[in-house]
């Protein structure tokens, strides 16, 4: 009889989990031989009640554990429910009427799952940087003539210039970034900034040219006529805190150094609302 208990648990041990048995026990018991064997992830360990609640195929699952379960950790059999961790892959066996936890076995290194695909990639994005929120740990970007608001997560490593170890504050309004999103696109994983193959060039629709009107120095605007003859509008546009200023090959010149009635070349933000950059010629329009 001994043999035949020996046999049976050594069989368990080999799909995975230990068998319950004990020496002094009349009979091998059917939820041994015949229970289910299932893969799972703990969801939580109550010790009081001795019960355990686990994922399985994203669905969550409550079950009593046994008297006389045996728990397995790392090929150690003396292991108890105190043991047992959440996120911890294990494998069950469980009693015929699958109510009951048998056996546990906590998954070795080989059988920990492999994060999901979209947890690994996110998402990848390119965006202009609006502002900065490093009290709430916050930052608002433009992508694609939209403004979104995105945490930035505590452990999100940023990236200025090709060198780790940057903080929030180190990112300012009008960079170019490119940002890792996590996978419900909420919040930032990580952000790089600043490097020279990073910044996106102008679109043709960013770009523009015209008659310069007016300048207000006072509020960093300036109005431009542009349109072809017959549909000239004039625009006012705000000039970036960045922006580049040329004036007659100053590249070092001042807002107040723009003279109205020069044609001018810019080129905007991505919201088309601010100039990033202004050129201006040596001469004014006649």
């Amino acid at each position: 009889m001994i043999d035949l208990k020996n046999s049976i648990l050594a069989a368990a041990v080999l799909f995975g989990v230990a068998a319950c048995v004990h020496a002094d026990d009349a009979k091998p018991k059917k939820e041994i031989k015949k229970g289910q064997m299932i893969e799972a992830t703990i969801a939580g360990v109550d010790t009081v009640k001795s019960s355990i609640t686990v994922k399985v195929k994203d669905e969550t699952q409550n079950y009593s554990v046994g008297k006389d379960c045996k728990i397995m950790i790392k090929g150690k059999e003396d292991a108890t429910l105190n043991d047992l961790k959440t996120d911890t892959r294990i494998a069950l066996l469980l009693s015929d009427d699958k109510k009951t936890v048998m056996a546990i076995k906590v998954a070795g290194n080989k059988e920990t799952p492999k994060p999901n695909k979209e947890a690994k990639k996110g998402e990848f994005i390119e965006a202009t940087v609006k502002s900065v929120d490093t009290a709430k740990s916050t930052i608002t970007i433009t992508a694609k003539d939209k403004d979104q608001t995105l945490e930035v997560g505590k452990d999100a490593k940023i990236m200025l210039k090709g060198k780790d170890g940057g903080s929030l504050a180190d990112i300012k309004p009008e960079m170019r970034v490119a940002l890792m999103l996590s996978p419900d696109k909420k919040s930032v994983l990580g952000i790089k900034a600043g490097a020279k193959n990073e910044t996106k060039k102008p679109t043709k629709e960013a770009a523009g040219h015209g008659e310069l009107k007016s300048v207000d120095a006072a509020k960093n605007t300036v109005v431009i006529s542009t349109g072809k003859k017959g549909n000239v509008v004039d625009q006012t546009f705000a000039i970036s805190k960045n922006a580049q200023i040329v004036v007659a090959g100053n590249k070092n010149a001042a807002i107040a150094d723009l003279k109205p009635g020069t044609q001018v070349a810019f080129m905007l933000s991505d919201d088309k609302k601010s100039i990033t950059s202004i050129k201006s010629a040596e001469k004014k329009m006649k």
